[in-house]
């Protein structure tokens, strides 16, 4: 919370200072949703396999400081659900709810005609929840915080003087994740936690997202 609090303070600020400066807003952001369906068959009987779905909301506000400068803060809204045949007439279905809030800066250091491309330096902090439903049984697992700090290469291409698209590419970037646990027995409640944290660079299309800005 308290993290979250300095990234918010931190994003009023430059706001603030960019509107001194006059520089000019823009909205935007990406939407995506993916499905996946397996199945198999023997002779005349088809089985159904496991299927799993995703949801990802990513809206954002920002500033160009300058023609190769933008300012902005994002928040991502990630939903991912996954079902398991364990019988013919159980399944199980594992649901993970992520939610960031990702201050950036967005640097275009290449531009022709309405094609530009430009690295994007981002912090983030939000938690992830989780649970599996089996049958009538639901199961919340612990909760997961997680900070993340990245650079992600991008390319933009101008559709209008308001409107462009956007893509990134990837990132290369940290990321620590903690785990808090809480058991109660009886009267007595204990609390553990587990940090990891990994550093990975993850640069083509398996790391691709595609959205759009307008500039008010």
């Amino acid at each position: 919370m308290k993290r979250t609090l300095k990234l918010s303070l931190v994003t009023l600020f430059i706001f603030a200072f960019t509107s001194v400066t006059h520089a000019q807003l823009y909205v935007g952001g990406n939407l995506g949703f993916n499905t996946l369906s397996t199945s198999s068959t023997v002779g005349t009987t088809t089985t159904k396999g496991g299927s799993s779905s995703s949801l990802t909301l990513s809206p954002e506000v920002g500033y160009f400081l300058s023609d190769n400068l933008a300012v902005g803060v994002g928040v991502s809204f990630n939903s991912n659900s996954i079902t398991t045949p364990i019988t013919s007439t159980t399944s199980s279905v594992s649901l993970n709810t992520t939610f960031m809030i990702n201050p950036y800066a967005r640097y275009f250091f290449y531009k022709s005609g309405s094609f530009s491309a430009f690295a994007e330096g981002s912090v983030g902090y939000g938690s992830m929840m989780s649970e599996t439903t089996l049958g009538a049984n639901t199961t919340k697992n612990p909760s997961t915080s997680i900070i993340s700090v990245g650079i992600a290469p991008g390319i933009a291409y101008d559709l209008s003087d308001k409107f462009s698209l956007i893509a990134k590419l990837g990132n290369v970037g940290f990321q620590s994740s903690t785990v808090t646990t809480t058991n109660t027995i009886g009267t007595t409640t204990t609390t553990s936690t587990s940090n990891s944290s990994n550093f990975g660079l993850n640069v083509g299309l398996s790391g691709f997202t595609f959205g759009a800005i307008y500039k008010l």
